[in-house]
């Protein structure tokens, strides 16, 4: 699941962000988003972090530091510029850490930072590249083509450990789902693509991991941050990889929703069928059929 799990969440994430702003202007945006992530995310550091903490020192039998001492340390914290960090503990007492409430954090900061770019590209300005793009992007197997720059990122920065992406890949997901809303031949081309890029996505998945769990073994490797010739490319593989179960599982999504208007479509031909062959019966029988009889 690490190979979709989470940037599925950001695709979203982005898919949603062009549609907000269809309904609200930039400040009424970023006021709703503070609301709704900037709020959960400070009261998740106050009730959730800290005791998520405590309980995982105290699985060592021999810590016995109280909850209210480890409070104190966990907001002992420092200014850093580690991107996408702001903020990290004081070395070497402090013990602030954002636990799994990092998607909040990268969620709202990746929003904030892409806004200009968004409010941009909703222009008629910034539509012309979009077309563009989205003309190339539709032709044949073009739409793999969107897993580059995420295969590009995984290989030169490494990945780490926060849903098993490279933080700055988040980044990536985020605008690719603004951009699928941005022209919807790009998701006709995802449902065009669904089963080429299931089929990739599998094929892919089982070759990496075999061949990662086996390099790893042999050659003592940590093939998630190391920058030898094999680790580099087994990560450019996996970004390879996870775009394409996005294609696969978006271009589904598209197809059910396609599926679900067709049924709809027919139901309504067929009620229409039925009232049309009512009001013909109607038309041609006589009307004392249809009349309440004098008593």
């Amino acid at each position: 699941m690490s190979f979709w799990g989470m940037p599925l969440m950001f695709v979203i994430a982005g898919f949603s962000i062009w549609h907000s702003l269809d309904q609200r202007r930039p400040l009424a945006f970023v006021q709703e988003r503070t609301q709704r992530l900037l709020v959960p995310l400070l009261m998740g550091l106050v009730l959730l972090a800290p005791p998520q903490v405590y309980y995982q020192l105290r699985g060592n039998e021999s810590y016995a530091e109280p909850f209210t001492q480890i409070l104190s340390r966990f907001f002992d914290v420092e200014l850093t510029f580690d991107f996408p960090w702001f903020v990290a503990a004081s070395p070497p007492t402090g013990l602030f850490h954002v636990a799994h409430l990092w998607f909040i954090y990268d969620l709202f900061l990746y929003t904030l930072l892409l806004l200009p770019l968004f409010l941009f590209l909703r222009t008629e300005s910034g539509l012309v590249p979009i077309r563009r793009l989205a003309s190339f992007l539709s032709r044949q197997w073009n739409l793999l083509y969107m897993g580059l720059p995420i295969a590009a990122i995984e290989a030169a920065l490494g990945t780490d450990m926060s849903g098993g992406w490279n933080q700055v890949a988040y980044l990536i997901f985020l605008l690719l789902g603004f951009l699928l809303a941005a022209d919807k031949r790009l998701w006709e081309s995802a449902c065009r693509l669904r089963k080429i890029g299931f089929a990739l996505a599998v094929l892919g998945s089982a070759v990496g991991l075999a061949g990662g769990m086996h390099y790893a073994e042999s050659a003592g490797a940590n093939i998630l941050v190391d920058y030898d010739p094999v680790s580099v490319m087994l990560r450019l593989l996996k970004g390879m990889i996870g775009w394409c179960w996005l294609v696969a599982i978006l271009g589904l999504l598209e197809a059910n929703r396609r599926s679900g208007e067709s049924r709809f479509e027919e139901r309504e031909l067929s009620r229409k069928r039925i009232l049309w062959r009512a009001a013909e019966a109607y038309r041609y029988c006589p009307s004392r059929y249809f009349t309440k009889p004098s008593s």
